[in-house]
């Protein structure tokens, strides 16, 4: 997403919002549209830049870029006998002994008194450590400055990183800015703010549910858009409450987000939020090739090296059955889609099942449903050294003696400086050897293996079209005269000697596919596939032979398998699967990450000791135990939650001199800390965003 698509984004709801404003507005004045009156209307301004509209039960304010919702609907929600109906909902009971509603109120008291503890450390050492983040910036700054003049002063013109002998304010600082477009990409802007309106609603409902344990009664809700940032607010009725239940309500906000973050690191430490159950494929850990029980809880499937699969694995989620979905564990992979850059692309179809890869079978055992998968992900991540030492341990194919000497060997020399390979060129065809005929004591006997370059398609698929009475070329006997499967041995598999079938009396040696160090490009891996249940053609072979010349990792990168496959080709969609597979369980975890990381820090920002936030709320009623607490002292007058968040104090009660002088003392430190917190944290914002931005 780039910027212009980012102003359009933010921009074009806004357009909408308010041409549906002036249509609303002129429907109900020319009566033509939406002819519910109105009970209460406010003009708008002498700039015409604001209006607001009241209906029962819900009013609405418009600007340019923000706009206000306020409801009284939801207001049963946070009432206090709410509270009682919850806890009889809860435990199953028509009424609840009043005793009891008392210690479960005591009891959530207690919950919200730690919070307030807690919310009061936070807030202690968050201002200290932002006093001396501020400090420490102001001497970076001035050092920074320093060094730039003295080194204009001599005549350093331009100098390099390298050579710059202090970095940039902000490099030191371990914050870091959710900047769209800077420090976060643009495409997820969208759960950035899902993930702010979320901490927000929980945030206000800490106030709200805090409010009700005190007996207060709710007002309204709503909830501030201002351009793309979303703010949610809590009216409360005037309640004259002790300074204790004060620092109650105003830390309930921050003690939610506290625990939301607290609640989603764990589900990230546990690796519950990755919800594995919504995932139609999901697979362990891919373990390691060089060390197949590196995990312990798998073992190496015969001599390659191949972890066969994990006990940690998950079926897919049985609801895609009624989708119209077949799970292919016990048959192999789906092919979920195939990247337009892959050369298997037009010959590997979607939808079609893997059934084997070479010689590893991918029909998954029922107590191991992720053996597929792992086999699949571990064997096409092999390195080339590693893949050469596996052919010569495999089975080889069976080639006549005096046709495979024939054959001629400049393919086997390409990336060498042999002058007897002056005729190398680019071949498709691929280079073999023959296998070296190994004693009983494991000692080798004979001549050194021969090198020759051979069709690897023929060689491979031959046996294969003869099992299932498919013509076949035999190159030995030419290409004019097809081999229907009476007999020859060509094609077939071997280990040190190749078996003749009855009346064969030729010679044969058996061959493997060569490898030199650094030729990834020249392996050959076999796919057998079984077409999908809409191109499979009853009258031909159930399975089919692709050979793939080239690294196997761009078969991992280019081609996406699964565990489900459509029953047709319209419907279910096949992209389905692989959509949820691959998007949706990210998108799932990115969104826990951001609520969890915007929970944590819309609690320490209103933890701050500024007027208007809970912790300027805080912060006074902090001073008000501090520096004064006289005898028969009159509980201060609880104008409301938004006053509380906006830092100011009842003014209803009449005072005496000396308390109105305990006042503008109170007021006058309240107003200093607030400023000072203000500017030392524009100056870490600053110094962060910058630093943020030149890296």
């Amino acid at each position: 997403m780039s910027i212009l698509q980012l102003v359009v984004v933010i921009v074009l709801p806004w357009a909408l919002i308010h041409i549906l404003h002036l249509l609303y507005r002129r429907g109900v004045h020319d009566e033509a549209l939406f002819p519910v009156p109105i009970s209460a209307t406010e003009p708008s301004t002498s700039l015409g830049m604001r209006s607001k509209l009241k209906r029962q039960g819900y009013s609405i304010e418009l600007g340019p870029l923000w706009l206000k919702y306020e409801t009284t609907r939801w207001n049963w929600l946070f009432s206090p006998s709410m509270f009682a109906s919850s806890l009889s909902l809860v435990t199953g009971t028509s009424q609840i002994d009043t005793l009891h509603l008392v210690r479960i109120r005591r009891f959530c008291r207690g919950f919200y008194a730690v919070g307030s503890a807690l919310c009061i450390l936070v807030l202690v050492l968050g201002t200290f450590s932002l006093l001396w983040s501020g400090i420490f910036t102001i001497s970076r700054i001035m050092l920074w400055l320093t060094t730039t003049h003295q080194d204009q002063h001599y005549g350093k013109a331009k100098r390099t990183i390298e050579d710059a002998p202090h970095s940039p304010p902000g490099h030191w600082s371990e914050l870091h800015t959710l900047i769209p477009g800077v420090t976060t990409p643009l495409s997820e802007l969208p759960i950035l703010f899902v993930a702010l309106t979320l901490s927000a609603a929980i945030h206000e409902a800490g106030h709200a549910v805090s409010a009700a344990l005190e007996s207060i009664p709710t007002l309204s809700v709503g909830f501030h858009l201002y351009l793309a940032i979303p703010a949610f607010f809590v009216s409360l009725r005037d309640f004259s409450l002790p300074t204790a239940a004060r620092v109650r309500i105003a830390s309930a906000g921050p003690w939610h987000n506290i625990c939301t973050w607290i609640i989603f690191a764990l589900l990230g430490f546990s690796g519950i939020s990755r919800i594995p159950l919504l995932t139609p494929t999901s697979s362990a850990s891919i373990p390691s090739v060089d060390d197949p029980s590196s995990d312990g809880t798998c073992s190496s499937s015969g001599s390659s090296g191949i972890c066969s699969a994990s006990t940690r694995g998950y079926t897919p989620f049985s609801a895609w059955s009624y989708l119209g979905y077949v799970n292919t564990q016990a048959r192999g992979l789906v092919v979920n889609d195939v990247s337009p850059e892959s050369p298997l692309y037009g010959h590997l179809h979607v939808g079609s099942v893997i059934v084997q890869i070479d010689d590893q079978r991918l029909a998954a055992a029922k107590q191991i449903p992720s053996a597929a998968m792992d086999i699949w992900s571990a064997y096409l991540s092999i390195a080339v050294t590693e893949a050469s030492k596996m052919h010569s341990e495999a089975e080889g194919w069976c080639v006549p003696d005096h046709w495979f000497d024939s054959q001629k060997d400049t393919c086997c020399y390409r990336n060498t400086t042999d002058t007897s390979a002056s005729n190398a060129v680019p071949s498709s065809n691929s280079c073999f050897k023959s296998r070296i005929m190994t004693t009983t004591n494991g000692s080798s006997e004979g001549s050194p293996p021969k090198l020759r370059c051979l069709d690897p398609v023929g060689l491979f698929t031959y046996q294969h079209r003869i099992a299932y009475g498919e013509k076949a070329v035999n190159p030995v006997a030419g290409p004019s005269s097809p081999d229907t499967g009476t007999g020859g041995a060509y094609g077939s598999r071997c280990h040190d000697d190749c078996s003749r079938s009855a009346g064969d009396s030729g010679s044969y040696t058996c061959v493997q596919l060569h490898l030199n160090r650094g030729e990834d490009d020249q392996r050959l891996t076999r796919l057998e596939i079984e077409a999908p249940p809409w191109l499979h053609e009853h009258s031909g072979p159930p399975t089919r032979i692709i050979i793939y010349k080239g690294p196997t990792s761009e078969i991992l990168d280019h081609v996406s398998v699964g565990f489900l496959q459509p029953r047709t080709s319209i419907f279910p969609p096949m992209f389905l699967p692989h959509f949820i597979q691959s998007t949706v369980p990210a998108i799932i975890f990115l969104l826990c990450e951001y609520i969890g990381r915007m929970s944590l820090s819309l609690a320490i920002f209103n933890l701050l000791p500024i007027r208007g936030l809970d912790g300027g709320v805080i912060f006074s009623c902090i001073l008000q135990w501090l520096l004064s607490k006289p005898r028969g002292r009159r509980r201060e007058e609880f104008d409301g939650l938004e006053l509380l968040e906006r830092g100011e104090s009842s003014q209803g009660l009449r005072r005496g001199p000396s308390s109105r002088g305990y006042e503008r003392s109170r007021e006058k430190i309240e107003r200093v800390v607030s400023m000072t917190t203000i500017i030392m944290g524009a100056l870490v914002v600053i110094a962060t965003v910058w630093a943020d931005i030149v890296s």
